[in-house]
């Protein structure tokens, strides 16, 4: 996926370096001929136009890269930070992970789902990414955190 994107990303780039060559020489066309104002207007105009949308299809590309740069090693350091915050009562810093990196806890009558606000690529589909989530069994939370509560 992110091969696709670097793709994507340079034909967009290549495009736009293209639209723009068009309305220098568009510019310098009006100041040599004798050309009517509005068909040039109506010219540019559509070569803005262009130029808007291959900016707006870069940076999101450019986004999803970005996206896509987070790592399983640095997702795995944040979950176990939260679990030493735990271990060690630092309610701040439990407060502040909860805040920042959890969107939604549910919890069922045998196990609780933590849907996290950390995306990830999603390879399966044209959907830029999913939302990391993580289900444990309430027997499981119980006998891991006993001691601390």
């Amino acid at each position: 996926m992110i091969t696709e994107n670097n793709n994507e990303l340079d034909i967009y780039r290549k495009q736009l370096e293209d639209v723009k060559q068009k309305i220098t020489n568009v510019i310098h066309l009006v100041s040599e001929s004798q050309i009517s104002i509005n068909t040039i207007k109506d010219n540019l105009k559509e070569l803005e136009n262009q130029k808007i949308f291959y900016e707006s299809q870069i940076q999101s590309i450019s986004d999803t890269l970005k996206l896509s740069a987070v790592s399983d090693e640095m997702i795995t350091s944040v979950i176990e930070k939260s679990r030493d915050f735990i271990k060690e009562k630092n309610i701040p810093q439990c407060k502040n992970f909860i805040e920042n990196f959890v969107k939604k806890v549910t919890v069922f009558h045998d196990r609780v789902e933590v849907i996290f606000k950390i995306y990830l690529p999603y390879s399966n589909s044209n959907e830029i990414a999913i939302p990391l989530t993580s289900e444990e069994n309430i027997k499981t939370l119980q006998t891991e955190y006993r001691n601390i509560i």
